[in-house]
C-alpha cells in the first residue's frame, strides 16, 4: 500500500496508471508488476509484508537486504 503524505505520485501498472495526491492511497495486488513515479518532491508511507522483495526477483543497485523499521 502506498499512502501519499505530501505531493503527487503516479503508480504505473502494465494496463493502467493512477495519480495519487496527499491523503490518498492505493493497494497494489500481490504479483502485479508496478512502478512508482514521483512528480517532484513526495513524502509517502509504504506498507508491505516483511517477506516482500522490493525489486522482485531482480537484483540491482537499489536492491536492499535490510530495511529501516519502526519499533512499537
Amino acid at each position: 500500500m502506498f499512502f501519499v503524505l505530501e505531493g503527487t505520485l503516479d503508480v504505473l501498472e502494465r494496463d493502467k496508471a493512477v495519480t495519487l495526491h496527499a491523503g490518498e492511497f492505493i493497494i497494489v495486488r500481490k504479483g502485479i508488476e508496478h512502478r512508482v513515479v514521483p512528480q517532484g518532491h513526495v513524502k509517502l508511507m509504504l506498507f508491505e509484508p516483511s517477506e516482500i522483495a522490493h525489486t522482485g526477483t531482480v537484483k540491482s543497485e537499489i536492491t536492499k537486504d535490510r530495511f529501516e523499521r519502526l519499533d512499537s
